[in-house]
């Protein structure tokens, strides 16, 4: 399943990589009153970071894994075009808001706990689909005319999920809670954010000559 890929790995790579901090220290602020790229990108961060707290992050991991394997969500993903593209699009939301909470949060118990409960939530899915013996899509899949029983292809589909989204997560909890806390240090903010930004201005001090 690419479940588990868009909604935690893909995350997991995107949220340490700071794109959007990124571009809004190198676009220029506008001195007008306007706004622009700068200005927008301070505006969304707003709207979006109390999503970013560890009983947010944990509470959307959980719901997620449930919602897109055991509902009729995943009939609406997987058989209709439009269901796929909003799929994918809410499952890398709910992982950006999984995976920031856990980042975003003072290594510990707290941010641990923010991701092994989403890490247990997608384990339970993997199993179900590996250990199970329904056919979830039964209309669906079973009309497929594969080669393989498509019950074979569900429990490979279950093991992928669990190395693609309970594994990693599992890691994830435990690097938290064994990390050492940077007590000096603002969970929202880098240490060398400083040093980048006065990078930046060196360098938009050079161009302007």
């Amino acid at each position: 399943m690419t479940v588990g890929g868009v909604a935690v790995l893909v995350p997991l790579l995107l949220v340490p990589g700071a794109p959007l901090r990124l571009l809004a220290q190198a676009a220029e602020p506008r001195t007008d009153g306007s706004r622009g790229v700068r200005e927008w990108v301070a505006l969304a961060g707003a709207a979006v970071r109390p999503l970013a707290r560890w009983t947010t992050g944990a509470v959307v991991g959980v719901l997620a894994a449930w919602v897109f394997v055991f509902t009729p969500v995943l009939r609406w993903i997987v058989t209709d075009a439009a269901g796929r593209e909003a799929g994918i699009a809410l499952l890398l939301a709910t992982g950006l808001v999984l995976v920031s909470a856990v980042l975003n949060a003072r290594p510990g118990r707290r941010s641990a706990v923010t991701a092994a409960l989403p890490a247990l939530a997608w384990a339970a899915c993997g199993v179900v689909l590996v250990a199970g013996s329904g056919l979830l899509l039964a209309d669906w899949y079973g009309a497929m005319g594969w080669s393989t029983p498509a019950i074979d292809d569900q429990r490979a589909g279950g093991a992928v999920l669990l190395g693609t989204a309970a594994v990693p997560l599992a890691v994830l909890a435990i690097v938290q809670l064994v990390r050492p806390r940077d007590r000096g240090a603002s969970p929202t903010r880098p240490v060398d954010e400083d040093r980048y930004r006065a990078m930046l201005d060196r360098a938009l001090t050079r161009r302007g000559r």
